[in-house]
C-alpha cells in the first residue's frame, strides 16, 4: 500500500511538473506557485499518512466543493492572465483544466486508496498532461509530449500493476510471463508516445481547425474564448459594414455589456471614432494625441471624488454630471465616453505600464486597464436638442481627415448630395437635411443583400434598400463630406434602458450602434446625428424582471472582485456594508421585499408561538423542582463511590445495578429503594409535601 501511495504521488508530481514546464515555456509565462503548492500538499498527504476513509457520497461532496471553488476562482478572481487567440491549440485557458485535474488528484491522496481509484488518478493525470500540452504551440507541444506524456503513461501502467499485485499467489513461471508482458507494454508505451507526439506535431493545425468547426466543440470554444464574440464585432480600430450586425444578431445579444449609474439617461457612449472609409471598411487614419497626466491633488469641490487617478479631458465647466460606468468583464478594456466628457477618473492595472492619452478626436484611450474595473466620467450638462461637445477649435489635420472622400465614389452619389442639401445655407440645416432624408426615404433591416458587382455603399445610397445602422451612418458621413461638412462615424452603445432591479442604466449587446458626429461651424463644436430610422435604433424597452435579479447578483459579485482588487480586505468590508444597505433599501421599498418581510415576520411569529406552547407544556411545579434537587444530591453522593448513572440507564435499572454491587455501598438496598420511591413520586399526578419530606428523610438516613 505504501508503494501504491508513492506511485500516486509520483503521478501528481509529473502532472505538476508538466504544468510548471508549460507555464514557463509560454509567451505569457505563468507563475509556478500553484504546481509547487500541489506537490507540497500531496507530499503532506502521503508522507504524513493523513488518509481518511470516506464513503462514496462524501468523496463526491469533496469533489463538488473543489469544483465550486475552482469555478469561483476562474469566473471572478481570474487566476490566469488570458491571452486572446483565435484557436483552441495554444490557448492559456487549457491550464485552468490542468490545475483543476491536479487538485482532484491530490484530493485522491487524502482518501484510503483502493483499486477503483486507480482509474480516477490515471484519467485525471492523463487529462492534466493532455490539456497542458494543448496550451502550447505546435513545436513546443511535441517536446512536451516527449518529456511528460510518455513518463506519465508509464506511471499509470505501474500504478495498475501495483493495484493487482496481491490478488492471489502465483508461481515463478507466471511471474516471469507477467514481467515479460510488463516490459513489452512499457516498450509499446514509449514507441506509441513518441509516434503520437510526431503525429500531433504534423497535424495540429488541421486538428485545431476541425475542432473549431465541430458543433459539439462550440461550448468548449466559448469557454476558451468567451471574449472572442465581442472583440470581433465593432469595437476595434477597423470596422466593416456588418460589424454591428454580428453583435446585435448573435446568440449573446441580450447579454448586458455596460452598467451606467447616472442621474440622467447617458445616451450615446462611443467606443471608437473612425474617419477613413475605403473598401467597405472604416478605420482611423490619424495617430497620436495628447498624453494626459493625473491631477496631483483633487480639489474638495471637484466633480469627481478623486479616489483613483483623475485626468482632465478639457477645461472644466461649473455644471457637470457623473457617469459611473461598469463594463462587463467579457467586453474588454475599452473606454466608453461621451462626446461632451470633461474629466475621467480611472484606476490602471498596476502590473502594466499603462497610461492615458487623448487622441485627435478628443476620445480618451487607456493602456493597462482591467476589463472589469469601473471608471467615472464627468460630462457637461448642456441642455441642447442634440448631444454636443464642449466648444473647441477644429484643427486642420482633423478637418482634412473628416472631409476625405473615397477614391471610387460615383458621380451619382455626388448628384444625390447636391439634391439633399439644396437650399441649405447653414451647417445646422445641412445636419437636419441629411437626417430627414434617411428617415423619410429609407427603411431599416438588420442585414442587406448587395449584388456582387455593386459597391455596397453606392448600392445603398442609390437603390435605397433596407439596411442597418452602419450603412446609414456611412452614407450620412459621405453625403455631409460632399457638402463640405466635416463628419466622422462613431461606434459604441446607446444606453437608454433602465435596469429593472439596480438603480442604473444598461446597454446590451443588442444596443450596439453606429452614428454620426458632425462639425457645427456656427457653435464651434461636434454634434451627434442619428440618420438611422426610428425602427432601427436600439430597442430599450424593459426586459424580464427575473433576469434582472440574476444580473444584479452577478453585478454584486463583480463589485466584490473590484473591491478586492482595489482595497483588499478593507474594500471587501465596505462592499459588504453597501450590500447590506442596498438589501435593506430593496426590502423596504419594493413589493417583493414587502412579501419577504411579511413571510419572515409570519415565520418568526409562528416559531414564537410554538416555543411559547412548548414552554407552557414543559413548565414544572414546585414539587417537581424539589424532586429534581433531591435526585441531583443523591447522584452526586454516589459519584464519590464511583457509581454514576449512564445516559441511557433508567432509575429502576440503576437500582438493580446498585444491588449487584453491594460492596461499594453501606446500605445498597435502602438506596435502591430510594430510587424506586423517587420514580413513583415523580410520575404521581400531585405528590404531597409529606411524600417529599419522607424522601428527604430517607436521603439523610442513607448518608449516615
Amino acid at each position: 500500500m505504501r508503494a501504491y501511495y508513492l506511485t500516486g504521488f509520483g503521478l501528481v508530481a509529473i502532472a505538476a511538473a508538466a504544468l510548471t514546464w508549460t507555464g514557463l515555456n509560454r509567451e505569457d509565462a505563468l507563475s509556478p506557485i500553484f504546481p509547487i503548492f500541489i506537490v507540497i500538499v500531496g507530499a503532506v498527504a502521503v508522507f504524513g499518512r493523513l488518509q481518511r476513509h470516506l464513503t462514496p457520497v462524501q468523496r463526491t461532496i469533496a469533489a463538488l466543493v473543489i469544483t465550486l471553488l475552482f469555478g469561483i476562482n476562474y469566473r471572478f478572481l481570474n487566476p490566469i492572465s488570458i491571452r486572446m487567440v483565435g484557436s483552441l491549440i495554444g490557448n492559456s485557458r487549457w491550464l485552468i483544466i490542468t490545475q483543476f485535474c491536479c487538485a482532484l488528484m491530490v484530493m485522491q491522496l487524502f482518501f484510503t486508496l483502493h483499486r477503483s481509484q486507480t482509474v480516477n488518478i490515471g484519467l485525471l493525470g492523463l487529462t492534466a498532461v493532455l490539456t497542458a500540452g494543448m496550451s502550447l504551440s505546435e513545436s513546443r507541444a511535441y517536446v512536451f509530449y516527449g518529456m511528460f506524456g510518455i513518463s506519465y503513461m508509464g506511471g499509470c501502467f505501474f500504478l495498475c500493476v501495483l493495484s493487482h499485485r496481491n490478488e492471489r499467489p502465483v508461481g515463478k513461471a507466471v511471474r516471469r510471463v507477467r514481467w515479460v508482458l510488463i516490459a513489452m507494454t512499457v516498450f509499446f508505451i514509449l514507441i506509441s508516445g513518441y509516434v503520437g507526439g510526431g503525429v500531433w506535431y504534423r497535424h495540429s493545425s488541421a486538428l485545431d481547425e476541425w475542432l473549431l468547426q465541430v458543433r459539439a466543440s462550440r461550448l468548449l470554444s466559448r469557454f476558451l474564448n468567451p471574449k472572442r464574440q465581442n472583440k470581433e464585432v465593432g469595437f476595434t480600430d477597423e470596422v466593416r459594414l456588418d460589424s454591428m450586425t454580428k453583435m446585435r444578431k448573435g446568440d449573446n445579444r441580450d447579454a448586458i455589456a455596460l452598467r451606467v449609474f447616472a442621474d440622467q439617461q447617458p445616451g450615446y457612449l462611443r467606443a471608437n471614432v473612425l474617419d477613413h472609409y475605403e473598401n467597405n471598411r472604416w478605420d482611423n487614419s490619424l495617430s497620436g494625441g495628447e498624453e494626459l497626466f493625473p491631477l496631483e491633488t483633487v480639489p474638495p469641490d471637484f466633480i469627481l471624488p478623486g479616489k483613483d487617478k483623475v485626468y482632465l479631458l478639457t477645461f472644466l465647466v461649473t455644471s457637470a454630471s457623473v457617469l459611473d460606468i461598469w463594463p462587463d468583464p467579457d467586453l474588454g478594456a475599452d473606454i466608453f465616453s461621451t462626446l461632451d466628457a470633461v474629466a475621467l477618473e480611472v484606476r490602471l492595472d498596476q502590473t502594466n505600464d499603462g497610461g492615458v492619452y487623448l487622441n485627435l478626436f478628443n476620445e480618451p484611450k487607456v493602456a493597462g486597464l482591467r476589463g472589469s474595473v469601473n471608471y467615472l466620467l464627468a460630462r457637461s450638462r448642456l441642455q441642447e436638442a442634440m448631444p454636443q461637445s464642449i466648444p473647441q477649435t477644429l484643427s486642420e489635420v482633423v478637418d482634412e481627415a473628416c472631409l476625405q472622400l473615397p477614391q471610387d465614389i460615383s458621380p451619382q452619389v455626388k448628384d444625390l448630395a447636391t439634391k439633399v442639401f439644396a437650399n441649405c445655407n447653414t451647417t445646422a440645416s445641412r445636419h437636419n437635411a441629411v437626417v430627414d432624408y434617411f428617415h423619410q426615404n429609407y427603411t431599416y433591416n438588420l442585414g442587406i443583400q448587395v449584388p456582387d458587382e455593386r459597391d455596397p455603399l453606392d448600392y445603398f445610397l442609390l437603390e435605397k434598400p433596407a439596411a442597418h445602422c452602419e450603412y446609414f451612418a456611412s452614407g450620412a458621413v459621405i453625403l455631409l463630406r460632399l457638402a463640405g461638412v466635416p463628419a466622422r462615424m462613431a461606434t459604441g452603445f446607446v444606453v437608454a434602458e433602465k435596469h429593472p432591479i439596480l438603480d442604473c442604466w444598461i446597454a446590451r449587446n443588442a444596443h450596439a450602434h453606429a452614428w454620426v458626429e458632425a462639425w457645427d461651424a456656427d457653435k464651434s463644436c461636434w454634434v451627434t446625428l442619428e440618420p438611422t430610422p426610428p425602427g432601427g435604433q436600439p430597442d430599450t424597452a424593459p426586459r424580464n424582471r427575473m433576469d434582472g435579479y440574476w444580473d444584479a447578483l452577478m453585478f454584486r459579485l463583480q463589485q466584490l472582485r473590484v473591491a478586492l482588487y482595489r482595497d483588499g480586505i478593507k474594500g471587501v468590508l465596505w462592499w459588504l456594508m453597501r450590500l447590506i444597505a442596498a438589501m435593506v433599501v430593496w426590502l423596504v421599498t419594493s413589493m417583493p421585499g414587502w412579501i419577504i418581510i411579511a413571510v419572515i415576520l409570519m415565520f418568526c411569529w409562528r416559531r414564537y408561538r410554538r416555543r411559547l406552547r412548548e414552554a407552557q407544556a414543559q413548565s414544572v411545579t414546585w414539587q417537581v423542582q424539589q424532586l429534581r434537587r433531591l435526585l441531583f444530591r443523591m447522584d452526586r453522593r454516589l459519584k464519590k463511590h464511583q457509581l454514576s448513572r449512564r445516559p441511557s440507564e433508567t432509575l429502576h435499572t440503576f437500582a438493580q445495578r446498585l444491588l449487584a454491587t453491594p460492596n461499594r455501598l453501606k446500605y445498597p438496598q435502602t438506596i435502591a429503594q430510594w430510587y424506586r420511591h423517587w420514580t413513583q413520586l415523580r410520575y404521581k399526578p400531585n405528590p404531597s409535601s409529606a411524600d417529599i419530606d419522607e424522601l428527604r428523610q430517607c436521603l439523610k438516613l442513607s448518608k449516615n
